[in-house]
């Protein structure tokens, strides 16, 4: 019995310590790791695989170049020093974009900030050709680009 006790208490202080954390510092939808990719279902014909959109390398802190080249839509610009890299799957004519400290006014993307002004690191996918309008990451902006995975720091 007294193992069982260590064993709820513990998992009752990490539960509090995880409800303290700050969500909008952390991703609202983590990457998946390579174990929970090789169990989810596989895109469509037509679209690049997960881990290829979840598990790029990371940008490198000193990678201060701006390459992309879809635009950014209404209300978001960039930074100072704002940084993105551009591959496109294959010879197909989807790209990922990984951006890092790109801002915004405040768009319905930025709920976890109230919907007003952040920055925001993140994926982007686009295409000017995407093989159907709603893609396995939701329906494209304006611009061709869905954001898949992005982290908040509100600025407001």
């Amino acid at each position: 019995m007294q193992s069982n006790t260590k064993l709820a208490l513990a998992l009752g202080i990490s539960a509090v310590l995880i409800a303290a954390c700050d969500p909008v510092d952390a991703p609202l939808t983590g990457p998946p790791t390579a174990l929970a990719l090789s169990t989810m279902p596989t895109n469509p014909e037509g679209y690049p695989a997960d881990d290829w959109v979840y598990l790029p390398a990371s940008l490198d802190p000193d990678y201060r170049k701006y390459e992309c080249t879809f635009g950014l839509g209404n209300g978001v610009s960039r930074n100072a020093d704002s940084a993105c890299q551009e591959k496109q799957w294959g010879k197909s004519e989807i790209y990922r974009e990984q951006v890092r400290n790109l801002h915004t006014l405040g768009t319905p993307a930025s709920a976890p900030c109230g919907g007003g002004p952040a920055d925001f690191d993140g994926i982007r996918l686009c295409s000017h050709a995407w093989p159907d309008p709603t893609t396995p990451w939701g329906v494209p902006g304006g611009q061709g680009c869905v954001l898949v995975h992005p982290t908040w720091r509100c600025t407001a």
